[in-house]
């Protein structure tokens, strides 16, 4: 019996809570069905919603605060890299005056070294040509020369009429009579001349002498006189093989010169045009960093409206509905948190109060910071930044 009590009175227990369990189901489905809910889970919902959007809020903030922080930081790089950019730039217009200057330089030394060759060049030729007429009129005085010493020759010397005029005018006379002629011929004029060296006629053969002498010394004078032109005219012409070889030299060596400074030139152009398309590289992947920091800068500016506002809180706790500021792994995600949040149980006035006294900070700084980086967009490149915003839509 007491057996049988006992296990009585446990099922009666079990009746109770089953009993009990089963009210509470039929007042879950009912508040389900009904959406009525009671004061305790109201105000727990109000009160986790406040911690859940405080914390929001919180962390917002702080990924705001740190965002301006790096964006002020890059904007500092930046103003120093703008100056040394300027700087750079002015001492390039310093660099390519020189350059400039330098190249009228060479141009006109070339030119004036030009004329002067020109001009050297022209001279040569007229003495060139003098001299060939020099040359030509010492070949007609020889020519002249060997004529006379010809004529004087047959002068000397007089023939009577040989076997070939005989010949030619056809007489056909017998040789042995022409030759007993001939030879008393030169028989009379040997006797003559015996007679007359006889005579003492010594006359006549001195100034034949005298005129051969005088002939043979005129003619070695103007060998002598020949021979001086010929020498004159070898020195002169080894004289301005000579100086043609020098004037081809030192135009060539100017030449070099002159084409290794353009070379130089041309080198130092190519590495200022190397260094300007490097320069024009950084200047627009730092316009295009700073354009994306921009639109995050009206980005944050957009959100700091909506941060810190009273009536999204007080409709949310109307309506009983969570506040659509921001998804919580999204901020997670912004901000680099791989932890969960901390949710604590917090004065929500305090919370709003310090929110809002750090925000009006952050909007005070974004204001100046503002007029800074609409300083810094002077130095942007338009169609940079045309281009950049065309690619991102």
């Amino acid at each position: 019996l007491d057996l049988i009590n006992y296990r009585k009175r446990q099922l009666k227990e079990k009746f109770k809570a089953l009993i009990l369990k089963a009210n509470d189901l039929e007042n879950s489905v009912f508040q389900i069905k009904t959406g009525v809910k009671s004061d305790m889970e109201v105000k727990m919902q109000s009160l986790a919603l406040q911690v859940k959007d405080s914390n929001m809020r919180v962390v917002a903030a702080n990924y705001i605060n740190d965002s301006y922080k790096k964006i002020l930081r890059i904007l500092k790089n930046d103003e120093k890299y703008y100056e040394k950019t300027l700087n750079s730039l002015s001492r390039d217009r310093i660099e390519q005056s020189n350059l400039i200057i330098s190249a009228a330089k060479m141009g006109q030394i070339a030119t004036e070294f030009a004329d002067n060759l020109k001009n050297e060049y022209k001279t040569l030729e007229n003495d060139i040509k003098e001299n060939m007429e020099v040359r030509k009129q010492t070949l007609a005085d020889y020519y002249k020369l060997e004529q006379e010493f010809d004529k004087n020759i047959h002068n000397l010397f007089p023939s009577s009429a040989s076997f070939c005029d005989l010949a030619e005018s056809g007489s056909r006379i017998n040789l042995d009579t022409y030759l007993s002629s001939e030879i008393e011929k030169y028989k009379e004029i040997f006797q003559e001349f015996a007679k007359s060296v006889a005579a003492n006629n010594e006359e006549d053969i001195i100034l034949q002498f005298r005129r051969q002498v005088f002939l043979n010394a005129k003619m070695n004078r103007k060998a002598s006189i020949l021979d001086t032109i010929s020498t004159n005219l070898k020195k002169f012409s080894l004289n301005t093989e000579l100086l043609l070889s020098i004037l081809k030299h030192t135009y060539n060596q100017d030449k070099i010169e002159y084409l290794e400074k353009k070379k130089n030139f041309l080198l130092q152009i190519k590495h200022e045009n190397e260094r300007r398309e490097n320069a024009f590289n950084i200047n627009k992947s730092n316009s295009e960093l700073l354009l994306f920091l921009r639109i995050r800068f009206e980005h944050l500016k957009s959100m700091l409206k909506f941060v810190g506002d009273n009536k999204v809180l007080e409709d949310a706790m109307l309506y009983r509905e969570p506040t659509n500021f921001l998804d919580e792994m999204y901020l997670h995600k912004l901000v680099g948190l791989d932890t969960e949040i901390s949710i604590t149980v917090q004065d929500p006035v305090n919370v709003l109060t310090e929110i809002k006294s750090k925000l009006t900070l952050l909007y005070q700084n974004f204001k100046s910071n503002e007029k800074l980086n609409i300083e810094a967009q002077i130095y942007f490149d338009k169609s940079t930044r045309e281009n950049f915003v065309e690619k991102k839509k």
